[in-house]
């Protein structure tokens, strides 16, 4: 590396750096019509309901513990 010259070593970690941003930015799009996409689910609206049901904490419990089908919206037998 030391027999680089520096401007070729700051345009190539630019072009990583810019690589590496864009990566993140796709990332965080992607991630952001998954969320949308997952929330007006019948899964995702079933866990809205549950929520304002029974309280967050036990709605996550049961989502953890998986003994909740969201899909059918009811406890597991």
């Amino acid at each position: 590396m030391a027999s680089v010259p520096i401007n070729q070593l700051a345009m190539q970690k630019m072009v990583i750096n810019a690589a590496v941003e864009e990566k993140i930015s796709q990332t965080q799009r992607l991630a952001t019509v998954f969320d949308g996409i997952t929330r007006h689910s019948p899964e995702g609206m079933n866990f809205k309901a549950r929520v304002e049901q029974v309280g967050w904490k036990q709605a996550v419990q049961e989502r953890d513990a998986g003994t909740f089908d969201w899909t059918r919206n009811k406890p597991f037998d």
